[in-house]
């Protein structure tokens, strides 16, 4: 009998011995590259002293972008790879949502800018729309040109939205909040045993700050090599309460995430947060 306990106690120790090698962030080394950000905010314009958004040199409200576009185009400055334009439909027609406040009659009486001036105007960052509903994934398809290595658009909406996406461009970056968040939560039962559940193939994962650490599996050098291996892109955020994404917005959130972390932040604070980066 006090052999069998022995054995089995030292079979007990190698499991756990395995296990924990398996789950060792410094045995995957670093993947290389820097974290990509995502503006989810635009940036708040010039204003004068009565409130208006100031038009002229700053490029606000020029003649071929009007005011929300061009705070989605500040937003998308140097250090941000991404900028999240959400949309909404005006008189039948889908538009730019507006993303800056209107506080005066002249700014009120401003339309909204097209999709194809959007398209137009934001050509640097990859260009992330929001959607709720097939006719508005249709819509914006039919507004975009074709996909192409200069300019990626991706696309976060609702699950029709989504599905209407992918029928059309199967290979696009499309997603929902509930699918990138359910793949977070099968990874915790997946990643326990060194693999990426089948929900986050090729797919997109979710995750809040406060998420990181050692109960996500192997993070951060083992889970990004597992999330490459499987096509998974990652995000991170300050917060996500159901739909609703929350970005980072102070510089010091940054050190809670691994300096070889190599996916993307969501951010809201574009104008600090950005230059904080790359410092």
């Amino acid at each position: 009998m006090a052999d069998i306990s022995r054995i089995a106690l030292g079979a007990a120790v190698i499991g756990v011995a395995g296990w924990s090698m398996m789950q060792a962030s410094w045995l995957a080394g670093e993947q290389g590259g820097k974290p990509l950000l995502i503006a989810g905010q635009a940036v708040e314009p010039v204003r004068d002293t009565a409130g208006c958004i100031t038009d002229g040199a700053a490029g606000w409200g020029a003649a071929t972008t009007g005011p929300d576009v061009s705070g989605l185009q500040g937003a998308a400055g140097a250090e941000t790879n991404a900028v999240v334009i959400p949309t909404q439909e005006v008189g039948g027609m889908l538009m730019v949502a507006q993303v800056v406040g209107r506080n005066c009659s002249a700014d009120k009486a401003r339309g909204n800018d097209s999709i194809a001036t959007a398209v137009s105007a934001l050509t640097k960052p990859e260009r992330i729309w929001q959607l709720k509903g097939a006719a508005a994934a249709n819509a914006t398809l039919a507004a975009l040109p074709a996909p192409s290595e200069t300019a990626r658009d991706a696309f976060l909406g609702d699950d029709a939205a989504v599905t209407a996406v992918k029928k059309a461009r199967p290979d696009a970056w499309a997603f929902t909040v509930k699918s990138a968040r359910a793949c977070a939560a099968d990874y915790r039962t997946s990643g326990l045993w060194g693999s990426m559940p089948a929900s986050c193939n090729k797919g997109t994962m979710l995750l809040s700050v406060d998420e990181l650490g050692m109960t996500l599996w192997g993070w951060p050098n083992r889970f990004l090599a597992r999330a490459k291996a499987a096509g998974t892109r990652v995000i991170i955020a300050e917060a996500v309460e159901g739909e609703k994404i929350t970005g980072l917005s102070k510089p010091p959130r940054y050190s809670d995430i691994a300096n070889s972390y190599n996916g993307y932040i969501w951010i809201d604070n574009v104008g600090e947060m950005g230059p904080a980066l790359v410092r």
